[in-house]
């Protein structure tokens, strides 16, 4: 009995506190119908993370049949990043004659695909499902300017792969799942005085990313010289050279020994991997306004904090404020960011709001048409500066 006790104690452990393993939150979807997807097969290996997520998301889901060709298909999914129009015809330009083509563009540029196919233009076929990853042109200040003005075109965000819940990586890297991640296999969250990093900025910075270098230098700032900050363990600038392509140890393992995780977007346009690898980490996120309305948004003060990049008081007195003055209340924001996003923001909520929008607005109240008249009936109303209403508490 007792060399049997001894066996299970592991098993016993992970059941008693599963709650603080990753792989224990499992996602919310909504999709109500079975669907048949074919994706058209990758012809380079740009945009490799983001063809993981689409497999993964679409593997995972259980309401869809993945099939290997167009003529099976009811949708075929086509990312010109990995699939440029001049490789991938064959598949996209089948899909698109037979009215089952699903543009996923993923590319930085707010503007439309430019791409010709029997004398139109694919991407102004209002026809075309497209989803649109850089939905929102910013200004020069990285405030919401305008979208692009299309029927059938809707946001799409980057989500938490299952990779980057996994306690290593050393033998898997960057790869699509295509089973759930074993509850033994995920990280737990370190409990928030067992951790060793109180800011962790981890921001690329380049001259064509002002918004960035400025939340950067305004930390090592006051890393120097910050009467309140400066005693505080920062971890300020890039840990490696890791890119896209693969997943890093130490990056994530500095997040996840970090009580918050200082992000910022990418200043002329949205959506970026690095939001969600942040949320995945368990750490409390503080990031400046998501200005596309995504489905189930990060509410502030509840799983997030927002801040104006433009405003360096702004972004120091949050960070006093949940450093300093109520850590409680922060490591509170950051569990429950972190369950909320892995509730729904992994890749298969992402296929799942894909797969939705595409069966109907109506019968879904984070499709993608309803995000998008969300934006336009507060456009006229809203402050651009301010926090949107959709990430509101």
């Amino acid at each position: 009995m007792i060399f049997l006790l001894i066996l299970l104690l592991p098993l016993l452990t992970v059941a008693t506190t599963c709650h603080d393993y990753a792989a224990c939150t499992q996602p919310h979807l909504f999709l109500r119908r079975n669907m048949t997807i074919h994706l058209c097969p990758p012809a380079k290996q740009d945009g490799v993370r983001f063809r993981h997520l689409v497999e993964e998301g679409l593997a995972l889901h259980p309401a869809v049949h993945v099939v290997t060709s167009v003529q099976d298909a009811e949708y075929v999914f086509w990312s010109p990043i990995a699939t440029p129009p001049s490789y991938g015809e064959a598949c996209w330009g089948e899909a698109y004659r037979s009215g089952k083509l699903v543009i996923l563009d993923e590319s930085d540029s707010p503007r439309l695909l430019r791409v010709y196919l029997d004398g139109g233009d694919v991407g102004k076929n209002v026809t075309v499902p497209y989803f649109k990853r850089s939905f929102v042109t910013k200004t020069s200040e990285g405030l919401f300017h305008s979208i692009q003005q299309r029927a059938n075109y809707y946001p799409l965000t980057y989500s938490i792969l299952e990779g980057y819940l996994r306690r290593t990586f050393a033998r898997h890297g960057l790869s699509a799942a295509h089973s759930p991640l074993p509850v033994a296999d995920s990280f737990r969250i370190l409990p928030w005085h067992n951790r060793t990093v109180d800011i962790a900025c981890t921001l690329r910075t380049h001259n064509s990313q002002p918004a960035r270098t400025r939340t950067l230098e305004n930390l090592r700032r006051w890393q120097r010289n910050d009467t309140d900050l400066q005693h505080l363990r920062m971890q300020l600038g890039e840990v490696d050279g890791s890119s896209r392509r693969a997943l890093s140890q130490i990056y994530f393992d500095t997040m996840r020994n970090s009580r918050v995780v200082v992000a910022t977007g990418t200043s002329h346009w949205e959506g970026d991997f690095r939001l969600w690898e942040s949320f995945a980490s368990g750490a409390l996120v503080l990031v400046d306004p998501l200005y596309v309305p995504l489905p189930f948004p990060p509410a502030h003060q509840r799983h997030v904090l927002y801040f104006d990049h433009r405003d360096p008081e702004d972004l120091r007195a949050k960070l006093k404020w949940a450093l300093l003055e109520n850590p409680e209340e922060a490591d509170r924001i950051a569990r429950r960011g972190f369950h909320f996003a892995l509730r729904y923001h992994r890749s298969v909520n992402m296929i799942d709001y894909i797969l939705y929008t595409l069966h109907g607005e109506s019968e879904y109240e984070y499709a993608g048409a309803r995000l998008v008249q969300r934006l336009r009936d507060a456009g006229e109303v809203w402050p651009h500066a301010s926090i949107p209403p959709w990430n509101q508490r």
